[in-house]
């Protein structure tokens, strides 16, 4: 067993519960009452949703390696979710610090948890 996989599908698993609990109650439910374009809403919604099923589908991959699932290909699975999470990593800290939004790479701190998640990843299948 990889153990340092484990923990980290384990902590995907955890982060896909937090985004769900406090991204619902912090961003969804504002997100879904703020007056702006419905089909842009819309969208935003779906992006939401995505990220969970991103976030369980890459914890459970990562877990299931780590276990001895897809013993074939199994590092590269690994591989792409880690590239997927420096890649949203990149967009968070873009993002912030393009923006006008006070203290941006805070508010936007969702790279705190994809960078490592992304790096430590590579370094578990390397």
């Amino acid at each position: 067993m990889n153990v340092l996989l484990f923990a980290l599908g384990s902590f995907t698993l955890l982060l896909a519960v937090v985004h769900v609990v406090g991204g619902g109650r912090g961003v969804l439910r504002p997100m879904l009452g703020a007056r702006f374009d419905p089909t842009a809403r819309a969208t935003m919604h779906v992006v939401w949703h995505a990220i969970t099923a991103h976030l369980v589908l890459a914890g459970a991959v990562m877990v299931g390696v780590s276990l001895g699932a897809w013993p074939e290909g199994g590092a590269l699975l690994v591989g792409a979710v880690s590239v997927l999470h420096l890649v949203f990593a990149g967009l968070f800290l873009t993002v912030a610090a393009t923006s006008s939004l006070p203290r941006a790479w805070l508010a936007l701190g969702q790279w705190m948890a994809f960078l490592p998640l992304g790096l430590l990843g590579l370094w578990a299948v390397a």
